[in-house]
């Protein structure tokens, strides 16, 4: 196995979105099943929410077959009993029958007497141009098994053969003796297969560039730019140490370029770049004191340029610019307060310029700029909601643009620019799943581009570009362990 139809549409981006009918009886089955053409097919099983294309899956239906690949809109799928996901799911993801390959007759005598209706029956109808990916394979979960009661068998309440193998009359075909329809065969799982066509599907994640484990986790990272040379700026708030680090053209952390102990943790941090000059923020959440500090060539820090302390602790705070001039926003997550405060050229901290109360907190908030708009996009990871709303000149807060509701959270959001065209990512820590969606020109939400599930949640995710190319770093705070990908314009 495998074996696909000449025209198959495979899914876009490798992403299959999907929901359950209400009340459906199997579906820790079928998500097992999932789980197994995942590793074996290259795709993602993501849970519906709005996308124009997915599969809703239902136990009573006309028969228990799927069309085979993308279909397009609304695309049912039977399935009655448990142990038929593994081949439904196979015909969705684009596989054809085993035993309907042009080359089928090489391999199995067809017991046309035992077969209801004879060589009428489309289910063991040969298909003369079909795309025979790897050799032949009689334990393939996609190959009617034979002997059987059913599965197109006359008569059909007795076990009758309806193939043979050839070189073996007495081989057991198919799965359901086999592997009991609860897994795949080893040729099943082979790279050579389906996989090999996804693969070669272009999509906007690209490949791992380096990984490794740290000594130590450092909750809070971000990356600058200073003279063309990317940096990133990690800080560990247990132990209170920070340092700066290169990032290269090539994607990979370089040299340490200044490190050093602090005498306060500071939770929260961002960059930013006003006047010529950068600078980065930080406030400790408990004392609530912050302070603005200059960022310099070489990977360097520079002197204090203002300190301060608030009434609150912010554990939401993102910058913006806008009009050419830099500001940032802030939300108590207790109180739901918010406010917005400029950012001056020399370092220093600027006027309150507007400030209010909503009704949720936000945990995840992210700013990004479309032309000469800039917008604040944000989830409450209780509720589930997210919302876009655009912020305006002069630092004000404007009206929100559009809002809905996910089947996740996901604690990690950033955004990102390629190819012109606006971006963002997301990983919920809880399902380890991650999305890359687009952000429309007019503050609406994008449609789904590209799903995907780690190995483990990645607490820490920025998006960093060095030598032209766009890349970003995960760093899982609990073993310490970091990965650095490229991201790929479409």
């Amino acid at each position: 196995m495998s074996v696909t139809p000449t025209n198959v549409s495979l899914w876009t981006y490798r992403t299959i979105p999907f929901t359950f009918e209400s009340g459906y009886p199997y579906q820790q089955e079928v998500l097992a099943a999932m789980a197994q053409w995942e590793n074996a097919a290259g795709v993602t099983f993501l849970p519906w929410s709005d996308e124009p294309n997915y599969l809703y899956i239902q136990k009573e239906s006309a028969d228990n077959e799927s069309g085979i690949g993308m279909q397009g809109g609304k695309q049912i799928v039977g399935i009655s009993q448990s142990d038929l996901a593994l081949h439904e799911l196979g015909h969705v993801i684009g596989l054809a029958h085993e035993h309907s390959r042009s080359d089928r007759d090489d391999h199995i005598d067809m017991q046309w007497q035992n077969i209801d209706g004879g060589q009428g029956n489309v289910q063991f109808t040969k298909d003369l141009y079909s795309n025979n990916l790897t050799d032949y394979d009689p334990l393939s979960v996609m190959h009617y098994p034979a002997p059987a009661t059913g599965w197109g068998g006359y008569p059909d309440n007795q076990q009758v053969w309806t193939m043979r193998w050839k070189q073996d009359n007495s081989l057991k075909l198919g799965a359901g003796d086999n592997q009991g329809y609860t897994a795949l065969s080893a040729n099943d799982k082979n790279p050579g297969g389906i996989l090999s066509l996804y693969q070669q599907q272009r999509v906007p994640m690209g490949p791992q560039i380096a990984s490794g484990k740290w000594k130590n986790p450092y909750a809070v990272q971000f990356s600058f730019i200073i003279d063309g040379q990317t940096y990133a700026f990690e800080h560990n708030p247990s132990a209170k140490s920070w340092y700066i680090q290169i990032l290269s053209p090539d994607g990979t952390p370089g040299a340490t370029t200044q490190h050093g102990t602090w005498y306060d943790p500071y939770e929260v941090q961002f960059p930013f770049t006003v006047g010529g000059r950068t600078f980065y923020y930080g406030q400790n959440l408990e004392k609530k004191n912050w302070f603005i500090q200059e960022l310099l060539a070489g990977g360097l820090v520079g002197p204090t340029t203002a300190t301060g302390s608030w009434h609150n602790a912010y554990a939401v705070q993102v910058p913006f610019t806008i009009g050419g001039r830099v500001f940032f926003f802030g939300q108590n997550l207790e109180t739901y307060y918010w406010f917005i405060q400029e950012l001056l050229p020399d370092g220093k901290m600027g006027s309150e310029t507007d400030h209010g109360t909503w009704q949720n907190p936000y945990h995840r908030q992210f700013t990004y700029t479309m032309g000469d708009r800039v917008f604040l996009c944000g989830q409450n990871k209780i509720k589930k909601r997210w919302f876009i709303q655009e912020l305006l000149p002069g630092g004000k807060m404007g009206k929100e643009i559009s809002a809905g509701y996910w089947q996740d959270a996901y604690e990690v959001q950033f955004p990102y620019n390629l190819g012109g065209v606006q971006y963002f990512y997301g990983q919920s820590m809880t399902s380890k799943t991650w999305f890359i969606r687009q952000l429309n020109a007019d503050g609406t939400m994008g449609p789904l581009v590209q799903a995907g599930r780690w190995d483990k949640g990645y607490q820490v995710q920025y998006p960093f570009v060095s030598g032209y190319q766009q890349y970003f770093l995960g760093h899982n705070t609990d073993d310490y362990s970091w990965f650095t990908r490229q991201l790929v314009a479409l």
